[in-house]
């Protein structure tokens, strides 16, 4: 039998999905490969290819709970027929994860990561939202999560808020777990959010990392590296964004706020979930 996920982690783009799948990894009972996202069912040509490459991907990898974590699978502009492919690969019994961060706080993150990519200008940003509405949609999640509702129905997703996973860590790491069908008690919650805004390395534009993304690479040539010598190749290849501002002008992120003022009622109408997604006045994430 091949292996496929029992659940995918969705995303959205920076909004910690990283801090939960290092979570998640801390428990034997979940096969989760330290290649956080494979993006295999966005990427394959066809569903025999993706079981394939899963076949790969859960090789060696210990658990009875496998899971990946791909955030291109909520990008469906890009990628319209994921999740039909999901359910055709991996089954109707999928489980879905999906974080929800307030919609503009995320645009701004994901453009200060795309900067530091050298993908776009800091000077730029506003203008190149204006052009490409690529950032706005990631950020629409009541249109993101619709193919996967269609597809699996709203029991198999769980939709979680960002704000809970920064400041009622452990609660809501078990609430994951629970839902997936592990026991929260083998999971040991790590300190920090793992690609904090600070410390994020964003993968710079070139042929060399995009080879780096290759399955080749991947499953080939990574797989013999040592650790020390794959960190250097991650750290040549990569930006941090420390220091890196990206702003948008305020009639910008007015209308944004504008646009996103009724997200939590369109998400709960289709996922039958409602979730504290918009910041609230004195939140901090810390």
């Amino acid at each position: 039998m091949t292996p496929v996920p029992d659940f995918l982690i969705l995303g959205a783009m920076k909004s910690g999905t990283t801090t939960l799948y290092d979570d998640l990894r801390s428990s034997d009972e979940f096969a989760l490969s330290d290649i956080k996202e494979p993006g295999i069912l966005a990427t394959s040509r066809e569903d025999a290819e993706a079981a394939r490459r899963y076949a790969r991907h859960f090789s060696g990898v210990q658990g009875r709970l496998r899971g990946e974590a791909s955030t291109i699978y909520t990008q469906q502009p890009k990628h319209p027929d994921v999740a039909a492919r999901a359910r055709a690969v991996c089954g109707k019994d999928l489980r879905l994860v999906m974080i929800l961060r307030d919609p503009v706080e995320r645009i701004l993150s994901h453009l200060r990561h795309d900067h530091a990519a050298g993908r776009i200008s800091g000077a730029a940003a506003d203008e190149l939202f204006s052009e490409d509405n690529h950032y706005v949609a990631v950020s629409d999640y009541p249109n993101r999560l619709r193919p996967w509702v269609d597809n699996f129905g709203q029991e198999s997703l769980l939709c979680v808020s960002f704000e809970d996973l920064c400041t009622r860590r452990d609660v809501t790491v078990a609430r994951v777990v629970s839902f997936l069908g592990g026991d929260p008690g083998r999971v040991r919650v790590h300190g920090g959010i793992s690609n904090a805004s600070n410390e994020v390395r964003a993968l710079r534009e070139g042929r060399v990392a995009r080879l780096t993304q290759s399955d080749l690479y991947r499953y080939g040539v990574r797989a013999v590296l040592p650790r020390r010598l794959r960190a250097a190749v991650k750290s040549a290849l990569s930006r941090k964004s420390e220091g890196i501002e990206v702003s948008l002008p305020q009639d910008t992120i007015a209308r944004l706020r504008d646009r996103f003022a009724g997200i939590e009622d369109d998400v709960a109408e289709i996922t039958g979930q409602r979730v504290a997604i918009l910041r609230r006045a004195g939140a901090s994430n810390g």
